[in-house]
């Protein structure tokens, strides 16, 4: 597949819709950082330049923009949950299909998505500093004053504990797979690592007793494995889950350093440097991706069967895994953006003052809309909405 870069008729549409005084500064998934725009595209010839006019069509009767994006992101429900606002590090958020988790401190709620309800509340510990969900469960990592924490499996449905796993005396990431989640654990040698429960909190055996652990990704029976640079283990593992002694290392990537990683249909595919290196995390086989620029670590997100990630520079490139290549990029309509995330069929920009939905395959702007929270402590989607969290939970429609 070739690269391409967004039609410039459709980024003088978007630019004509959202008014050119908000295009000033861009900014990643939390820290910004600016960037200008050159006002033209040097990449394509004469036919494809349009006027600002020519672009947008002309307007309504009503002094509309005829080819002005749909409106979107009507709030579908708000939902009060505290009544101080915490900090962000003891603020974390999770999804499933039609629920939310929310973790405040030491206590988890149970937010029902459909309906905009807090269906329970659950702690029983320190604070939690991790969370993962899978169809039917939520997995909580409560903190301790000292040694090793806990690992909660939370019922969706009623908020009843339904087992508990030793945890690990540092934070360490979680993972919820279809058969298996991943937690954090400590073992005899005083050694965080990583384990691999049930769903339904039953034990299943160690995956990683290696210091250094700094994310888990994986999809199905396989898990892969990032380590810390200053580990003597670093690099990237493989894991087969599959097996019946428990879980089996399959491949290993020594000296391998990655940080923001998403898996589509059986491909680790994450921003290195200035490459997308795309692993399969079958068999560990590399393929790296020109991305024609340096790439800062600013979060990767998937849609559509592709992976998303926006460069600090400003462009937003969007990898195809399956051809082993950037489908498309655009530098436009990016100033001022300050999250990206994805409902799984749409990509969606928060700016400071509205939201934008993209429609993975092509980056055509699918809607417009909605008022962001000022300053969100996490924003996170499912297929039923995009969920600003803070002390109030605002729930957005993502129908497009």
């Amino acid at each position: 597949m070739a690269n391409r870069t967004i039609d410039r008729r459709r980024a003088l549409q978007l630019m004509a819709t959202t008014g050119f005084a908000s295009l000033a500064g861009c900014s990643g998934d939390s820290d910004t950082a600016d960037s200008e725009d050159d006002g033209g595209d040097t990449e394509t010839d004469d036919s494809d330049v349009t006027t600002a006019d020519d672009a947008t069509g002309g307007t309504t009767s009503e002094g509309t923009d005829e080819d002005s994006p749909p409106s979107g992101f009507e709030t579908l429900w708000e939902t009060e949950l505290l009544e101080d606002s915490p900090s962000a590090d003891q603020y974390t958020t999770a999804t499933g299909a039609d629920f939310l988790a929310v973790a405040v401190e030491n206590v988890l709620y149970g937010i029902d998505t459909e309906e905009g309800t807090l269906s329970w509340e659950f702690s029983d510990g320190g604070d939690i500093d991790a969370l993962a969900v899978s169809d039917t469960h939520v997995f909580l990592h409560h903190s301790a004053n000292t040694g090793p924490g806990t690992v909660y499996a939370v019922d969706q449905a009623n908020g009843e504990k339904a087992g508990q796993r030793q945890g690990a005396s540092d934070r360490l990431p979680m993972l919820a797979l279809s058969d298996y989640v991943i937690i954090p654990h400590e073992y005899q040698s005083f050694d965080d690592g990583l384990y691999v429960m049930t769903p339904d909190g039953g034990l299943y055996g160690s995956l990683t007793e290696v210091p250094g652990v700094k994310w888990v990704d994986g999809e199905g029976d396989y898990v892969v494995v990032g380590r810390w640079d200053s580990s003597d283990n670093a690099g990237v593992v493989g894991h087969d889950l599959s097996v019946d002694t428990g879980s089996e290392q399959r491949w290993t990537l020594p000296d391998l350093e990655l940080f923001d990683t998403t898996v589509i249909d059986g491909t680790l595919v994450a921003p290195n440097e200035d490459v997308f290196t795309l692993i399969d995390i079958e068999t560990g086989d590399r393929t790296d991706v020109s991305a024609d620029t340096e790439l800062s670590s600013q979060g990767i997100v998937s849609a559509g069967g592709l992976a998303f990630q926006m460069h600090q520079g400003g462009t937003l490139h969007a990898v195809d895994p399956t051809a082993e290549a950037v489908a498309w990029t655009t530098e436009e309509g990016l100033d001022s953006l300050t999250r990206l995330t994805s409902t799984g069929d749409a990509i969606v920009l928060r700016h400071p003052d509205h939201y934008l939905a993209l429609d993975p395959e092509s980056g055509e702007v699918l809607a417009q809309g909605g008022t962001p929270q000022e300053e969100p402590l996490s924003v996170t989607a499912n297929g039923q909405g995009l969920y600003s969290c803070g002390t109030t939970i605002t729930a957005h429609d993502v129908e497009f």
